[in-house]
C-alpha cells in the first residue's frame, strides 16, 4: 500500500483592490495646558496653635514673697517637694535677703530625711541673720537625729544666747545632755525651762 498522503490543495490567489490613498487626518484642536495634579494624599491642615502670651508677668509673680507663700502653704499640707520647689523659686528672687526661707527649706530637708541638705539651708539663714535663735535650734535638732550630740549642744547653746528665753533650746538642751550623760547639765537646763514656762509640754515630758 502507498501510505503517503495526498498534497494539500493548492489555494487560489485572492484578487488584490488597488490601495486607497491615504485621508488626512484632521488635527485636534489645541487644548489648554494644565499643570499636572498631585495624586499626593493630601495632609489634613494642621490645627493653628494658640497665638504665645507675649504680655509681661504680672508683678505678683516676680515676688519672692508670693512664692515664699506657696512654699508655706504646700509645706503645712504635707507636699514637702512642691514646697521646696516655691522655697527656691522665693529664693532666686530674694532680694531682700529673707533668711526664713532658708531656715524652712532646712526643715522640710530634716523632715525628707536629707539632714546634710537640711544642715547647709540652716548655715546659709543664720549667715544671713547672725542672731536667728530658731535656725540655731534647728540645726541643733537635725545634729541630734544625726546623733552628733556635741554639736546639737553647741548650737542649741548658742540659740539660747541669742534669745535667752528660748524654752525650745533649752527643752532641747537639756534632752541632748542626757544623751551624753551629763545629768547633773540635764537637771539644771530643764529647771530653767520650767522657770521660763511651767506648763510647757516637753519640759514636764522630760
Amino acid at each position: 500500500l502507498d501510505n503517503t498522503s495526498s498534497p494539500a490543495p493548492v489555494a487560489k490567489p485572492k484578487p488584490q483592490k488597488e490601495p486607497e490613498s491615504p485621508k488626512a487626518k484632521k488635527s485636534p484642536a489645541p487644548k489648554d495646558i494644565l499643570e499636572p495634579k498631585d495624586t499626593a494624599p493630601k495632609k489634613k491642615p494642621e490645627a493653628s496653635s494658640p497665638p504665645k502670651d507675649t504680655s509681661p508677668l504680672p508683678a505678683i509673680f516676680k515676688n519672692s514673697d508670693y512664692y515664699f507663700n506657696q512654699a508655706v502653704f504646700f509645706q503645712q499640707t504635707g507636699d514637702l517637694e512642691k514646697s521646696l520647689e516655691y522655697y527656691r523659686k522665693a529664693g532666686e528672687l530674694n532680694k531682700s535677703n529673707n533668711p526664713d526661707i532658708y531656715n524652712n527649706m532646712g526643715v522640710v530637708y530634716k523632715d525628707l530625711g536629707r539632714y546634710d541638705e537640711a544642715i547647709e539651708e540652716l548655715l546659709k539663714a543664720v549667715y544671713l541673720d547672725p542672731n536667728y535663735a530658731k535656725a540655731y535650734n534647728n540645726i541643733g535638732v537635725v545634729y541630734y537625729l544625726k546623733k552628733n550630740y556635741a554639736n546639737a549642744i553647741v548650737n542649741y547653746e548658742k540659740a539660747i544666747s541669742v534669745k535667752r528665753g528660748n524654752v525650745e533650746a533649752y527643752n532641747n538642751l537639756a534632752v541632748a545632755f542626757k544623751k551624753e550623760n551629763q545629768f547633773e547639765k540635764a537637771k539644771i537646763t530643764l529647771n530653767k525651762a520650767l522657770a521660763i514656762d511651767p506648763n510647757h509640754a516637753g519640759t514636764n515630758y522630760n
